[in-house]
């Protein structure tokens, strides 16, 4: 789970952000396209070191992650993990749909609200078998307790280390 970049956001009179992208709402923009870049090659380096290669994010990088691992990369994933993300329109390689994604957000997430990424994941992410686990009192966050569950929730997919 790298860090975004420091950038300008023009909807946000220019100010800087760690952001992935320049857009923000719900539809894909090209200004992803320098960060998939990023992610692919980082995926090809990590994938020369290790068997179980993961990939996540939270928020934009939940979305970077779902497309770099599912639509944009030749480099098998694991896992991919999405915190308070949602999916853009992508076409997912058939080979990977069978890759166990897991979608964690919180229900009082007033940046990204959960019927909105809800409605994200079931429009595009077609074919892809996906757990979703919601934290009723979470804002736009990753709590601790969200690390331990995709660490269990890993483990019951017989990935990662125990």
């Amino acid at each position: 789970m790298p860090t975004a970049d420091l950038r300008e956001i023009p909807s946000m009179n220019n100010e800087l952000y760690r952001a992935w992208y320049t857009r923000l709402g719900f539809r894909y923009h090209d200004s992803i396209e320098p960060s998939v870049s990023r992610i692919i090659k980082l995926m090809e380096s990590e994938n020369e070191l290790t068997e179980e290669l993961f990939i996540g994010g939270f928020s934009q990088g939940g979305v970077l992650a779902l497309t770099c691992g599912l639509s944009q990369s030749s480099v098998k994933v694991k896992a991919i993990l999405s915190y308070s993300g949602y999916a853009f329109p992508m076409n997912i390689l058939s080979e990977n749909k069978d890759i166990p994604v897991l979608v964690y957000h919180g229900l009082k997430d007033l940046i990204v609200p959960w019927d909105k990424a809800y409605s994200s994941y079931q429009n595009n992410l077609a074919g892809v078998k996906y757990d979703v686990q919601i934290e009723p009192e979470c804002p736009h966050e990753i709590p601790n307790e969200g690390f331990v569950f995709a660490k269990n929730w890993l483990g019951s997919k017989g990935l990662g280390r125990s």
